[in-house]
C-alpha cells in the first residue's frame, strides 16, 4: 500500500492554513487529549494534530504500518522512576501516544520503541523495542525484525539533533515508497545537544529548498540516500503556549518518493 497524499499540493495549501486549522474540530485532537498526549491541544499541547489529521484522515481504514519513537514524555507521570529516563533504566507504565493511534488506525499495526523499558504496557494490536536512538545498529535491527515497509515512522524521543539525524539516516530506507517521516519538536534540544552538532531543523530548512542533506551526524551514506529518495520536506509550527508561530521550527514532515 503506497500512501497518496501529494505530498507537493498537501505541503504547500497547510504552509498557508497551518494556523487557522480549527484543531479542536478533528477526531485525531480528540483522541490526543483523551490519551494524555502533548500532539494535541491539552495541556502543553503542541496541537500537531491539526497537520496530522491532514495527512492521516485518509488512511484511517487502511492497514497502516507505523513505528513511533519515543513513548513518553518526561513530565507524564506514567514512570516508575523519571530521574532514570535518560539512563535507560527507567520503567514506562503508559504509553499514550501508542493507545493514541492504535484506536485512530482500528486496522493498523503499531510499533513502539524507546530508551527505557515499556514491557509493562500492553496494547493490542502493538509491539514494542527497547533501543538506542545514537545506535544505528540498534535501530536498524528493529525495523529488520518488523520487515521494514512501514508507512509512517514519527521521532519523538529525546529531541537532541545527533539522535535525531542518526534515526532519519537509519530508518528512512525502512519506509514504503510514498511513505511519511516525522520528526517532532524541532525547536526544543536538551541539554546535552553535543557541541557543534548540526541543528536537525536547519538541515532540514536546506533540505526542503536545495534537496541537500548535510548533517553533522549523518553518514555520507545516509545523505546520499536521503538526497535520492526524499521527494519533499516540509516544515510547521508548534500552537504551544508562548512559542512564536510562523517560524516553522516545530515539527518536520518528509515524504518518500513513490
Amino acid at each position: 500500500m503506497k500512501i497518496r497524499t501529494r505530498p507537493n499540493g498537501l505541503a504547500r495549501r497547510l504552509a498557508f492554513q497551518a494556523s487557522r486549522l480549527n484543531p479542536r474540530s478533528n477526531l485525531l485532537t480528540s483522541l490526543a487529549n483523551r490519551y494524555g498526549t502533548d500532539k494535541g491541544t491539552g495541556r502543553r499541547g503542541h496541537h500537531y494534530t491539526r497537520i496530522y489529521s491532514e495527512l492521516f484522515d485518509p488512511l484511517r481504514d487502511r492497514p497502516v504500518r507505523l513505528l513511533e519513537i519515543g513513548l513518553m514524555g518526561m513530565r507524564h507521570d506514567g514512570w516508575d522512576d523519571a530521574k532514570l529516563r535518560d539512563t535507560g533504566r527507567a520503567h514506562g507504565l503508559d504509553a499514550p501516544s501508542l493507545r493514541l493511534w492504535t484506536h485512530y488506525f482500528p486496522k493498523g499495526e503499531i510499533y513502539g520503541l524507546d530508551f527505557n523499558d515499556f514491557t509493562a504496557v500492553q496494547i493490542p494490536h502493538c509491539k514494542i523495542f527497547q533501543a538506542d536512538a545514537s545506535s544505528p545498529e540498534q535501530l536498524q535491527a528493529v525495523a529488520k525484525e518488523i520487515g521494514g515497509q512501514l508507512d509512517i515512522i514519527i521521532d519523538d524521543a529525546s529531541h537532541a539533533s545527533d539522535h535525531q539525524q542518526v534515526t532519519l539516516g537509519a530508518l528512512f530506507p525502512a519506509l514504503k515508497p510514498g511513505g511519511i517521516f516525522i520528526i517532532e519538536d524541532l525547536h526544543f534540544q536538551p541539554e546535552r545537544e553535543p557541541e557543534g552538532a548540526t541543528k536537525t531543523v536547519d538541515l532540514l530548512r536546506r533540505a526542503e529548498v536545495a534537496g541537500e542533506f548535510r548533517g553533522s551526524h549523518l553518514t555520507d551514506e545516509a545523505s546520499a540516500y536521503l538526497e535520492g529518495s526524499v521527494e519533499r520536506v516540509a516544515l510547521f509550527d508548534s500552537l504551544l503556549r508562548k512559542r512564536p508561530i510562523h517560524h516553522r521550527d516545530a515539527f518536520g514532515v518528509l515524504w518518500k518518493k513513490g
